[in-house]
C-alpha cells in the first residue's frame, strides 16, 4: 500500500514537471515507464552527460579562436634555455628554431648552445655545434657594460633545406675591439634519415657588416634570415645609431648607400652583398612568399610595423614612426609621405612584434593561406587575414599564449612550434572538439 502511494506521488510530481516544462516527458503503458524519445528535455540531459557535444572552448586547457580550438602543450626546457628576465642573461633572447623534417626541430639559444626537438615525444637532445664558442670569442662580457652584454647574440637560424645548409647571425664585433654589427655563419647541415643522426656543425663566417657601433644596448640589431631567388635575404637594424643622429642631415651612416645598417639586404654565395631596402629600425621577422618579401619592424614607443618591402624603397626611419620616443615626445612625423613607403599595417601602442610566417597545413584548415604574427610583450599571436593582390591585411584577431614568444615554426602537418623567452617549447594543434567539422554534405564546399 506504502509502495503504491509513493508511485503515485511520483508520477504526479513528474507529470507536473512535465507540464510545467511544456514539453513531452514520458507517459504509462501497460504499467511501464516508456521516455519519449523526442523529448527535448531528455535531449538537453543526455548533452550535458556526453562531453562530445560541449563547445571546445569549455575545456580545460584550450585557447579559443574564432577559427579553431586550440590545444596548448608547454615542454620545460630549463637546460636549454635562458630566461629573458633573469641575471646576467637579462635581455638575451629565449632562441630560434626551424623545421627539417623526420619530425624535428633544430634550435639554438642566445648563447649559441645547439638542440634538436623531437615534435612527437615532446623531447630535447644537445647538438653538438661549434656556434656558441663564436659566440664567446665575442667578449661581450668583457667589452661591454655588465647591463648590456646579456642583450647581444644570436639573432636568428636558416635552415636552407634544399643546399643542406644552416645559416646564423649575430652581434658581432667588427673591429675586435667592442664595435658591434651583425655577421652571418654557415653549417653544412648533413642529416641521415636511415640513422637518424644529424653531424657536428661547424660554423665558418659568411658575411659581416662593414660598420659598427660601440656605443649600444644590442637592441635594434635585426638579425633575421631567409633565402630568395638563390640569395641570403638579411636583416640588418640600425643598431641604435638613431638616438644620436635624430637630425636628417646628421643620420649619416643608416641613410648611407656604403653599408648595410638599417636595411634589409641581399648576400650571394661569395658574401657580396645587395642593398634591397633602407629606413628600418629593428626588424624582427622575415618571411618570403612567393617572391615577395615581408618583415616586421620594432617602432620606438609604438609603431610597431609589417612593411611589403620592395626594391629600393625606403619605409621611414627615423624621419617617419607611427610612435613616440621613450620621453613620451611625438617627435617623428607620420603618416608616412612619399617618397617613405608606408606599412600595409602598424601597432600602436606596440605589441613587441616579433617573428611572421605564412600558415599551410592540415593542423588548422580555416587558418590557411593567413599570416601569423608572433609578440613578445603582448604573449599573443596575431592571426592576420592578408590579401596579396591588394597588399592589405583583412582582419587580425589576437591570440593569447601567455608567453614572451621568439620565433615560430610549423612541424609535421601544419602543428604550430613556438620558442619563447621563459625557457619555454610550445605546441599547438588542433583539439580533437573542434569547430571544425565537414559534414558529407559540407564536402562538396572547398575550405580555404
Amino acid at each position: 500500500m506504502n509502495n503504491l502511494l509513493f508511485l503515485r506521488k511520483r508520477i504526479l510530481l513528474l507529470s507536473l514537471f512535465s507540464i510545467l516544462l511544456g514539453l513531452p516527458f514520458f507517459y504509462v503503458a501497460k504499467d511501464v515507464f516508456r521516455y519519449d524519445k523526442e523529448s527535448k528535455v531528455l535531449n538537453f540531459l543526455k548533452e550535458l552527460r556526453d562531453d562530445s557535444k560541449f563547445p571546445c572552448y569549455d575545456q580545460n586547457k584550450v585557447t579559443s579562436t574564432a577559427w579553431h580550438c586550440v590545444v596548448k602543450e608547454v615542454v620545460e626546457a630549463n637546460d636549454f634555455l635562458y630566461n629573458y628576465n633573469e641575471g646576467e642573461t637579462y635581455g638575451l633572447p629565449g632562441g630560434y628554431i626551424d623545421y627539417f623534417g623526420d619530425g624535428k626541430i633544430i634550435g639554438t639559444n642566445g648563447k649559441g648552445e645547439m638542440f634538436i626537438y623531437i615534435i612527437k615525444d615532446k623531447t630535447l637532445i644537445k647538438q653538438r655545434s661549434n656556434l656558441n664558442d663564436i659566440f664567446n670569442n665575442q667578449k661581450f662580457r668583457e667589452l661591454l657594460p655588465s647591463t648590456y652584454f646579456g642583450r647581444f647574440g644570436i639573432k636568428d637560424i636558416f635552415l636552407d633545406k634544399e643546399n643542406k645548409k644552416i645559416y646564423a647571425s649575430l652581434t658581432a664585433d667588427v673591429t675586435n675591439e667592442g664595435c658591434y654589427g651583425i655577421a652571418v655563419y654557415q653549417s653544412n647541415f648533413n642529416y641521415d634519415k636511415k640513422s637518424k643522426i644529424l653531424g657536428d656543425l661547424n660554423f665558418t663566417e659568411f658575411f659581416k657588416t662593414n660598420a659598427c657601433n660601440e656605443n649600444f644596448n644590442g637592441h635594434a640589431a635585426g638579425g633575421r634570415i631567409q633565402k630568395l631567388n638563390e640569395k641570403i635575404i638579411l636583416t640588418v637594424g640600425s643598431l641604435d645609431f638613431e638616438a644620436y643622429y635624430m637630425k636628417k642631415s646628421e643620420y649619416i651612416i643608416p641613410q648611407s648607400l656604403n653599408n648595410a645598417l638599417g636595411k634589409i639586404i641581399e648576400i650571394d654565395s661569395s658574401g657580396k652583398y645587395k642593398i634591397l631596402s633602407m629606413g628600418h629600425r629593428n626588424q624582427q621577422g622575415l618571411m618570403v612568399y612567393k617572391n615577395k618579401l615581408i618583415s616586421t619592424e620594432h617602432g620606438p614607443k609604438g609603431g610597431d610595423e609589417i612593411n611589403v618591402i620592395e626594391e629600393k624603397a625606403h619605409y621611414g626611419w627615423p624621419f617617419y614612426s607611427y610612435g613616440g620616443d621613450y620621453n613620451n615626445n611625438l617627435k617623428y612625423r607620420f603618416p608616412h609621405e612619399a617618397p617613405y613607403k608606408k606599412p600595409i599595417y602598424y601597432f600602436t601602442p606596440s605589441i613587441g612584434i616579433s617573428e611572421i610566417i605564412f600558415y599551410k597545413g592540415n593542423e588548422f584548415p580555416y587558418w590557411n593561406n593567413k599570416l601569423l604574427v608572433t609578440s613578445l610583450k603582448e604573449k599573443s599571436l596575431f592571426l592576420m587575414d592578408f590579401d596579396f593582390a591588394e597588399n592589405r591585411v583583412l582582419s587580425s584577431e589576437k591570440i593569447y599564449i601567455g608567453h614572451r614568444i621568439r620565433d615560430i615554426e610549423l612541424g609535421t602537418n601544419g602543428k604550430i612550434i613556438l620558442i619563447t623567452d621563459d625557457q619555454k617549447l610550445i605546441q599547438l594543434s588542433r583539439h580533437s572538439k573542434d569547430f571544425y567539422y565537414i559534414s558529407k554534405e559540407d564536402k562538396k564546399y572547398p575550405i580555404p
